[in-house]
């Protein structure tokens, strides 16, 4: 895969930002930038070093594998109502983060 490649995918799988859940107080551990650490993360992310994520960020990155490569929008509230009155929650659609090709 190669440093940059892996660089690429996490940053295309949302690590290192956050994931715009909507609670309250979201975290999100920092990705090196590219040119400060490409080398350093990839020889460590072999054995489960050189990358913090939240728990949110891990779900999303798996979630996307189950989808078809479609990285989602984390949510936990659909709609709000009220006395009389509902909202629903817009939210984006998935990202493709993994091509249909590579999913065969």
């Amino acid at each position: 895969m190669g440093a940059d490649n892996l660089y690429d995918y996490l940053h295309k799988f949302g690590l290192g930002s956050g994931t715009g859940v909507d609670l309250q107080g979201e975290a999100a551990p920092i990705l090196r930038k590219k040119e400060f650490g490409v080398m350093s993360i990839w020889t460590r992310a072999s054995f489960g070093q050189g990358v913090a994520v939240t728990g949110i960020q891990m779900l999303r990155a798996v979630s996307a594998i189950a989808n078809g490569g479609l990285l989602p929008s984390p949510h936990v509230v659909t709609e709000i109502s009220g006395d009389g009155w509902q909202e629903k929650i817009n939210l984006p659609p998935p990202v493709r983060v993994i091509s249909q090709k590579a999913r065969k």
